[in-house]
């Protein structure tokens, strides 16, 4: 996973009055960081309670996820991972 493991997160704030909307945190050694930011954003997306404001009741709009790549490079470097367990373990 990663060099360096560690948590990684995203939080969510409402555009009108900044409270926090969702919150999502991973561990590096667990997971690697572009499967969990393309999944903390599915599930904002997914959900529109977390996409409402405790505060002030506004929902906010899904995040467009077209301009990102982070499923492809994280199915990249499982990939490139497995071969190198694969050449490592032979």
């Amino acid at each position: 996973m990663a060099r360096e493991a560690g948590w990684e997160g995203t939080a969510c704030y409402c555009d009108k009055c900044g409270g926090e909307l969702w919150r999502s945190e991973w561990n590096t050694a667990d997971h690697l960081p572009q499967d969990g930011y393309w999944k903390s954003c599915e599930a904002f997306n997914q959900d529109a309670a977390h996409r409402t404001c405790t505060g002030c009741g506004t929902l906010a709009p899904a995040i467009d996820l077209s301009g990102f790549r982070w499923r492809d490079i994280g199915a990249e470097l499982s990939d490139r991972q497995k071969d190198l367990n694969t050449i490592c373990c032979v």
